[in-house]
Order: C-alpha cells, then structure tokens, then sequence
C-alpha cells in the first residue's frame, strides 16, 4: 500500500494512543530536554512514535507504532542525526488493543555503531518506583490545554501507580500531589513506543514500551491523566525468539493490526450481529441522517468521559464524520474483535477506514470511534 493509516483519529474520550511529553506546570522545559540528551538511544520510527535501539539492529516499539510504520513504502528509523532503514517488523501477537501486549521489534536495514543500546529488563516493575520515562512529539504543561512541536527528545520522570499482568501504570500527578515527583511527565501520539527506563548499576533498564493512555481531569495530558506501557518483563521470551530468528516478519495489517486485505463483503444487517457492529450501524445511520440530533447520540450510545469539554469535543468529532462519511458504502470488516469492529468504506470514490470500540459489558456503550485511510 502507498498509504499508510496515518493516524488513527481518536476523538472520543477513552484509551487513546500516547501523545506528548506533558510536564508539571511549574517546571522548565530546559530541564526536560537537558535529561533526554542522556539517553540517545531513543529515536523515531518514521515519524509514527518512538523507539529504543536495544542491540544495534533492533529497536523495540509499540505494536500500533510498527504496524503503522510497515505501511509505509519506505520505513525508517531515525537516530544520531541519520535514518537508518527497517528491513523488518514483528509485532506481537498478543497484540488485540492499544492495551493488550502493544509490541513491536524493527530489524534495521544495517546496524547503529555510533549509538550504545539500552539494554532489556528482567525485573518486574514495583509499585511506588520512580521510572524515567523518554519520547519526542509535542510538549506542554498538565494545567493547560497549549501544545507545541519541535520534535526534540524530552525526558522526565513519574512512579508507578499500579501493575496488571501485562501493563505499567502510571498517574500524572499535579505538584500539590504527595506522589509527585521532581520532573513529572506523562506521554501522549508522538510518544507512542517510547521506554519507561529504570537506574542499575550505572545504566539503564527497559522496563516498559509506552503504550496507551486515558484523559486526565481536563482531557488528554491533564492532571489525572493514566498511561499504560507494556511491561518487558512479560514479553521477554517473544522479543529474545525474535531476535534470534524464530519468528516470521510480520507483514503490514497483521499480529492484531488492522489488515488491509479485506474479507468479504457484508451488509449493515450483518454488521449489526457483532456487539460493536451494531454501534457502528447506529454510528453510521447518524452520519447519513443529519437530523438525528448529535448531543442526543452522544448520551444514548457513548460511555461517560471525564473533562468539562468532552461533550463539545464528541460532537465536533461526529460533525467531521458526517462531512467525510455520509452516504457511505461498507465495502468489508478489515478487523473484527469481540469488542472492536473496523471497516472499509467507500465515499466518493475513496476508500476509508472508521472503527468503533465499545464497552466490554452489557450496555455495549462506544468509548471510542477511529477513522483513516488506506
């Protein structure tokens, strides 16, 4: 494909893919950027996130990160001042959610001699540790809602809230917070793939790939705001056969992602048989009727967000998706889980992708809704 889904629009409040360093208000940017030259090993996949060289023909990703960057006609891996070519991707095949074993490996095209790689943890994440945590991608501060973008490397730290048996979990907290620490951030998109990187010894452990995330008090990279980084620790015997030749590439669309070879045709009737198919149905119905009432659709079909904007936020989002998708034809389920469902649909002679995450519960409520291209 010469198109790459390139950013896969989650407008409504739910587990979003990270986005950008954000800092604790009442610290200077200086001192982030001043942390991250130490850490070099970081770069970018091809603009899609970051990633961490771990040996000098391998960098460790997020699954949605290299399963984007696989797309692209020519992928790269950009660190030291130079793009080095990936001939390569494997994503993990756990991989179901942006929270669900989100990893990936790039093999590079040829190895980075002028870059030491960080090496992999073994430990299990303890709960209350401090963790560095590193990305590129915008930066801002966790009581306003301004963004900027330099694509310069910034770091900062935060401690772990909590652990579930595949994820980091941290809080980003505010500096009148007892947990706070001394350079609190939290990531966001262009952080996706990122570590979280532990002190041993002199150095640094992997710990954690930076995942997913859900709005703080006041949206996304506000106070409150949690993030989710797969743990190394759970993964490492797939990332060890990977390197050591045990596992087939995986090609663009497959390990979890969405595929972009399509399975037959079907209808919206047969849509409406899958739990979040028969969201999308009513999604769509909404699309092509403009005198459904948007705030209305919003309370009936979505799950409650948190942030006195979010409602606001819903409804621009469901006006710019009647303005690309109205009148519609599906064309074909690209993914189909038990609570997601992607689709291809065709709009004036161009092909689009929107999808429809919903609750895992009875009242199949939407939490988020994607849309992109092929």
């Amino acid at each position: 494909m010469s198109k790459a889904i390139l950013g896969l629009l989650l407008f409504l409040l739910a587990v979003s893919e990270a986005q950008a360093i954000i800092r604790r208000h009442d610290v200077a940017d200086a001192r982030l950027l001043e942390l991250a030259q130490r850490f070099p090993a970081v770069g970018k996949v091809s603009e899609m996130g970051d990633g961490t060289l771990i040996d000098p023909e391998w960098v460790l990703t997020a699954a949605h990160v290299a399963d984007a960057a696989l797309r692209l006609d020519q992928p790269y891996y950009e660190i030291g001042g130079r793009q080095v070519p990936i001939s390569a991707g494997f994503v993990h095949p756990d991989w179901r959610s942006n929270r669900a074993r989100d990893l990936g490996l790039l093999r590079l095209a040829a190895p980075v001699a002028e870059v030491e790689p960080l090496t992999l943890g073994e430990e299990r994440p303890e709960v209350g540790t401090v963790l560095l945590l590193v990305g590129h991608g915008e930066q801002g501060v966790g009581n306003d809602r301004l963004r900027t973008e330099d694509g310069r490397r910034r770091g900062g730290s935060n401690r772990v809230a909590r652990l579930t048996s595949d994820s980091i979990v941290f809080v980003f907290d505010g500096p009148a917070n007892d947990e706070v620490t001394d350079l609190e951030v939290t990531p966001g998109a262009g952080d996706s793939g990122g570590p979280a990187l532990m002190a041993f010894e002199g150095t640094y452990r992997v710990l954690g790939v930076s995942s997913a995330g859900s709005d703080g008090e006041d949206g996304p990279g506000s106070y409150g705001a949690e993030d989710y980084f797969v743990r190394v620790d759970q993964t490492l015997d797939w990332i060890r056969k990977v390197q050591e030749g045990g596992v087939d590439p995986t090609e663009p669309g497959q390990g979890g992602g969405i595929s972009t070879e399509p399975s037959p045709p079907v209808s919206r009737e047969d849509l409406r048989q899958h739990p979040a198919g028969a969201r999308l149905v009513e999604l769509l119905q909404a699309i092509d009727d403009p005198s459904i009432d948007l705030e209305t659709l919003v309370s009936r079909l979505f799950a409650p967000a948190s942030g006195p904007t979010s409602l606001e936020r819903r409804i621009r989002g469901l006006e710019g998706l009647r303005v690309r998708f109205a009148q519609g034809r599906v064309l074909s389920v690209l993914r189909r889980e038990p609570d997601q469902i992607d689709v291809l649909v065709e709009v004036r002679g161009e092909r689009l992708v929107l999808g429809v995450k919903v609750e895992p519960t009875a009242s199949r409520r939407i939490v988020a809704v994607f849309d992109g291209e092929l």
